[in-house]
């Protein structure tokens, strides 16, 4: 709390303190000075003064009184100003502080911040960009710096430069530097930054995915071709390159940019038969990370063929993808339950029992807590309305476990309480969907129905 009225007699009893012997004296006499909310001038000089103190701590308390009211001066920002090239990190970052307090209108500081991006104090260069975000469109000439600065080694930097480049400028001023950076710049890791800022944009298809597609192609580093591959999968594309480029990067030597392009290719709209051979292959692939999200991608395709089901039939041996394989089945033939039937009537009974018993017990061991909606009405589950049953309000969940009711009218019509985990949300869908599709009359249903 500030001292509103300034007693010349405790003023001139601080300032004899600041002639003792002993740092910790004279870096509490400083820090009173600074409480004073009206400042003399003879305040003012010794603030600034204490800016030169050989001793860093009475340095820093002195940036910090510097910032606060009654020092919001010309004179007072340029001794901050000054203060931002001192020796210690912990100087510099007061000084930040209390310029942001006083307020950064104007350009003046925007080269002393931008130095500052590269300081050697991680907690220095999160100020400096968090600086720069408050300065906003001013601050323009820092956007290639704080691209550099996305590749932080701290996560804070990454995270205040990434905000710093949203308040500077809106995405498509931004798409220049970042196109730059994505191909010129030596450092593998700034290019894989930029390919991941260039997916979330959020611009028009033709200015940011040809260049996408050119470094999925293209790039040396893998961790640039899988960054290009993920950005592609946030935008909405339909181009033929971008289309050929990703199943060639599904073809990619590496897994994590082999899974990238995969999961790009399953959120294609037009599912052409090069992109489904595509996901075809890929749950054969060697890497058990690019099977399961290439299953994934072709449930989202609700595409069937008697070879696809084949594969994710098989798939169902496999303890790696077992889960993934049975939720693509399900989504493929969401409204064709017999035919789903016809396909699990030649699984082996143990095969059934051993994908429906770790469908239950993923589902119901990590359980973190008790979902209920006040809406209760019957769903239509699985379907495209409702891919996820806690997503619908008329889902009841108990710790009990799932209840399909027997007075409904269709087995397709459920209330359900069951056991839900935000953890394993596939596994989730399984298990009632094995409810709904082998009822307690069925061949399936006396095993499915114990499990319930």
């Amino acid at each position: 709390m500030g001292v509103t009225q300034i007693n010349r007699s405790a003023v001139l009893r601080i300032i004899k303190r600041l002639r003792d012997e002993n740092p910790a004296t004279r870096e509490a006499a400083v820090r009173d000075l600074g409480e004073f909310d009206s400042k003399t001038a003879e305040i003012m000089r010794i603030l600034k003064n204490a800016l030169h103190d050989s001793v860093p701590d009475i340095r820093r308390v002195a940036a910090q009184a510097l910032g606060k009211p009654g020092t919001r001066t010309r004179e007072a920002i340029r001794a901050l100003t000054a203060a931002l090239d001192d020796e210690e990190a912990c100087v510099r970052w007061s000084a930040i502080d209390s310029l942001r307090e006083i307020g950064l209108e104007g350009v003046s500081l925007v080269p002393a911040l931008i130095k500052l991006l590269h300081d050697e104090a991680g907690k220095v260069r999160w100020r400096a960009a968090e600086a720069l975000r408050e300065i906003g469109p001013s601050a323009y000439d820092a956007i290639p710096h704080l691209i550099r600065a996305l590749a932080d080694e701290q996560y804070w930097v990454r995270w205040h430069a990434n905000e710093a480049l949203g308040g500077i400028a809106p995405g498509a001023q931004l798409v220049p530097a970042l196109i730059e950076a994505l191909f010129e710049d030596t450092n593998p890791a700034i290019r894989a930054c930029a390919a991941v800022k260039l997916g979330e944009v959020n611009l028009e298809e033709r200015l940011v995915t040809s260049v996408l597609a050119k470094a999925l192609l293209l790039d040396k580093s893998s961790t640039v071709r899988a960054n290009a591959a993920q950005a592609l999968g946030r935008i909405d594309y339909q181009k033929s390159e971008v289309i050929s480029a990703l199943i060639q990067g599904s073809g990619d030597r590496s897994p994590d940019v082999r899974r990238f392009a995969i999961i790009a290719l399953g959120k294609v709209r037009s599912k052409k038969q090069r992109i489904l051979q595509a996901l075809g292959e890929s749950i054969e692939d060697e890497d058990v990370s690019v099977q399961r999200v290439g299953a994934i991608a072709l449930g989202s395709t609700r595409q069937f063929s008697d070879r696809l089901a084949s594969r994710l039939v098989e798939a169902l041996e496999d303890e790696d993808i077992r889960i993934p394989a049975w939720l693509a089945l399900v989504s493929i033939l969401e409204h064709d339950h017999d035919k789903l039937r016809e396909i699990l009537r030649d699984i082996p009974a143990a095969t059934f029992d051993r994908t429906l018993s770790e469908a239950i017990a993923r589902g119901v061991l990590p359980t973190i807590g008790l979902k209920v909606w006040d809406q209760k009405a019957p769903v239509q589950f699985p379907s495209s309305q409702h891919p996820y049953p806690w997503e619908d309000k008329g889902v009841y969940h108990n710790w009990r476990c799932h209840d399909v009711r027997k007075d409904l009218p269709t087995l397709d019509s459920i209330n359900q309480v069951c056991i839900h985990s935000d953890w394993f949300c596939g596994v989730h869908l399984i298990a009632i969907s094995h409810a709904i599709l082998f009822p307690p009359s069925s061949d399936f249903g006396f095993r499915a129905h114990s499990c319930f």
